[in-house]
């Protein structure tokens, strides 16, 4: 009897083993077909503004220069030292960068999927990775940022069942940390979030309060021992070279007194041109019918007599946290309300809508018809993203997919098209595109410096700031004279910065001062609309500057003699 159990029992670790590997391949299979999907369907267009402070972030990386210390930057360093290191094995290309946010999204897309897998049917998770992907392609996401929240998040789910092993709570923390880094404000949003999880999850368990403490201490000790041991080193070498009032400065005190002024924008509302934002309203359907789902549950779990705390079903569990962090990720993206600004809320929003329609037979009827609207909705305003996006790939004729199939009848058209033939960090492998002024400037100011020049890329006035371009930057691998390159409203346009600007360019005399009208028509109803009358800093360039070309929108000065 002893040998048949064995022999059974190996039975089933052989066949547990060989499903757990199909799940693999095929997850393996999902991963590179997503890829591969999001690869021809990319734009091969460069983003001038947050594509470029990103690359121009690591080229001043790997010169050696320490973010907030260097230059202002108002996200995390994970990925610029990330891309950095990429470039240090493959060479500066804008094609590294999007083949890791290609990777970053195909894996998000992958996680969606898996994770409702796990808690839906198959047709079910399978309608939630497709709608991942449609987001992926219209809409966009810091996709890299939710798979680590979405991962971190569905780690705590145990804790409703009893202490958080120590282990699962360790990787929790660990992945919470690497949020940190990646943005550090969704890092300390995440780490409320679970810290609230572990304390509801406690709370239902009816025990006394001292057992209470006692739980959450046992679940939490090896979670902070995680998020410490990711974010300690990283906080410990950069305190060692720079101050935290830089950082401060560039992540706490301007957020704090001057975003909400500079970038917020009013709801959107009957915008046909950009109806996908709409699903803004929808995510907060979906969240509040998880509310009150959640909510009810856990009264009526409180009301029982006698507990076990094995009671409360998986998807109860998951729902709880996810919804927490989709309250806190939405809260967030409110100043500057829009699917993309969204796009951290919706993806644990996604999970959340695939289990409640797994489970819709024990809602209400009224609940469910209200499900089924939103699930139609989302997929109309993403798809209707997805149309936005085919369209500017139609305009601009910058479409991956077509490139490959007709390089001759795609962007840049002749006679801008020996660009491709220009093997900068812009074209090096594939070939990305510019528009024609970008183009002819980047190729004048590599005929006409050298490597070690410095560079500046302005506005042609100073005093109101919507955006800039920092693409030019990376295109010819020069690096910005000022720590300042990165433009927002009510900093370069103070007198303060400008004079440390003005500061800056006298001690190190860029050779060529760029000035980019391209978003001189662009008023949005905040704070970037203002004009702040302070005119140092284009005093100065009049008067150590004089013009050389203009590119359409873009103008090329060079510095006066003596």
């Amino acid at each position: 009897m002893q040998t048949v159990s064995a022999r059974e029992e190996r039975a089933k670790g052989s066949t547990h083993h060989a499903t757990n590997v199909a799940n693999a391949w095929k997850y393996l299979a999902g991963f590179v077909g997503v890829f591969l999907l999001l690869f021809l369907a990319s734009n091969r267009r460069v983003v001038v503004y947050d594509e470029g402070i990103l690359l121009t972030g690591v080229m001043r990386v790997m010169a050696g220069q320490v973010p907030h210390r260097d230059f202002y930057y108002n996200y995390g360093p994970a990925t610029v030292y990330l891309i950095a290191g990429l470039f240090k094995l493959f060479g500066p290309s804008v094609l590294v960068e999007r083949l890791l946010a290609l990777f970053a999204d195909s894996l998000l897309v992958v996680t969606l999927y898996a994770m409702t897998r796990r808690l839906c049917k198959p047709k079910v998770a399978t309608v939630a990775g497709c709608y991942g992907l449609l987001w992926m392609f219209g809409l966009g996401a810091w996709s890299l940022l939710a798979v680590v929240m979405l991962w971190a998040t569905w780690l705590l789910r145990k804790v409703f069942q009893s202490d958080l092993p120590a282990i699962r709570a360790f990787a929790a923390g660990a992945l919470v940390g690497v949020a940190t880094l990646l943005r550090y404000d969704m890092g300390a949003g995440i780490l409320a979030c679970h810290v609230l999880t572990i304390g509801v999850a406690s709370y239902l368990r009816r025990d006394s309060l001292r057992s209470r403490a006692v739980s959450m201490a046992r679940s939490l000790w090896g979670y902070v021992l995680g998020l410490a041991v990711v974010v300690a080193p990283p906080a410990w070498a950069y305190l060692r070279v720079a101050p935290v009032h830089d950082l401060l400065f560039d992540i706490v005190l301007y957020t704090a007194h001057h975003y909400h002024a500079a970038r917020a924008l009013p709801f959107p509302w009957r915008h046909l041109a950009q109806l996908q934002d709409l699903v803004v309203y929808v995510l907060v359907v979906l969240m509040a019918i998880s509310v009150y789902v959640a909510a009810r549950y856990m009264i009526a779990f409180r009301k029982r007599e006698r507990v076990q705390t094995d009671v409360i079903p998986e998807w109860i569990a998951v729902l709880i946290p996810f919804l927490f962090i989709a309250l806190m990720a939405y809260a967030k993206g409110v100043v500057r309300l829009g699917a993309a600004g969204e796009a951290l809320a919706a993806m644990p929003c996604i999970v959340m809508t695939a289990v409640l329609y797994e489970h819709r037979e024990i809602f209400s009827e009224g609940l469910r018809k209200t499900l089924r609207v939103m699930i139609v909705l989302l997929w109309i305003f993403a798809g209707w993203g997805a149309l936005h996006a085919v369209s500017g790939l139609h305009k601009f004729k910058s479409s991956m997919l077509l490139w490959m199939i007709e390089p001759a009848k795609m962007d840049p058209q002749p006679p801008f098209d020996g660009w491709c033939r220009d093997r900068n960090p812009v074209t090096r492998g594939v070939c990305y595109s510019m528009d024609s002024d970008h183009i002819q400037t980047v190729e004048f100011l590599e005929a006409h410096t050298k490597p070690g020049d410095t560079l500046f890329v302005g506005l042609p006035q100073h005093d109101r700031i919507f955006i800039n371009d920092n693409m030019t930057y990376f295109a010819t691998q020069r690096l910005p004279a000022t720590k300042w390159s990165h433009f927002d409203p009510f900093l370069q346009n103070t007198a303060p910065i400008q004079q440390e600007m003005v500061a800056e360019l006298e001690r190190n005399k860029p050779p060529y001062v760029v000035l980019d009208s391209e978003f001189d028509a662009v008023h949005e109803p905040n704070g970037s609309s203002v004009h702040t009358g302070v005119h140092l800093l284009d005093n100065y360039i009049a008067q150590h500057y004089q013009w050389v070309k203009t590119f359409g929108e873009m103008t090329i000065l060079q510095r006066r003699a003596g």
